[in-house]
């Protein structure tokens, strides 16, 4: 793709979620005080309702980027709304997967054989960890293991 071609992508895209944003104050306002009830109600980072509402954040570095929010996060602020999810999935561009169809090429779930092994590398390190610890503690299970008392203030 161009870079042309991209730079009108990422200002739809920008345009899109700064629209989501106008349309999100207007019915966050008609049920909260400010985006921090909303952000309470709905089981939200107060950060993340701040960022729908603006639109996206400005980086470090300058650059802006847009919100990416999962259909769980979505569902919790069309719950707390007292709307339906599939109205913020039309409204965004779609569900998690729509929007981000690269993270879906192998197939929902799908990890690489790569990713795979590594996750059996680390399992194994785990339990090696694990089963050091039980020696040095004297291989007693953590619920058989008496509790430190603090002494008395």
């Amino acid at each position: 793709m161009e870079q042309q071609d991209q730079h009108a992508l990422e200002q739809d895209e920008r345009a899109r979620w700064r629209e989501f944003g106008a349309w999100l104050e207007v019915e966050m306002r008609r049920r909260y005080p400010s985006h921090v009830a909303l952000a309470k109600q709905a089981g939200l980072a107060q950060n993340s309702v701040r960022d729908f509402l603006a639109g996206g954040r400005r980086l470090p570095d300058g650059s802006w980027r847009v919100p990416n929010p999962t259909d769980v996060t979505l569902g919790k602020l069309a719950l707390a709304l007292g709307l339906k999810v599939e109205g913020l999935y039309e409204r965004v561009g779609g569900t998690y997967q729509q929007r981000n169809p690269d993270r879906y090429r192998l197939g929902v779930g799908a990890a690489s054989a790569a990713t795979v092994d590594r996750i059996s590398r680390l399992e194994d390190r785990v339990q090696d960890l694990e089963d050091f610890i039980r020696e040095r503690l004297g291989d007693t299970p953590p619920a058989a293991r008496p509790r430190r008392r603090r002494p008395p203030s």
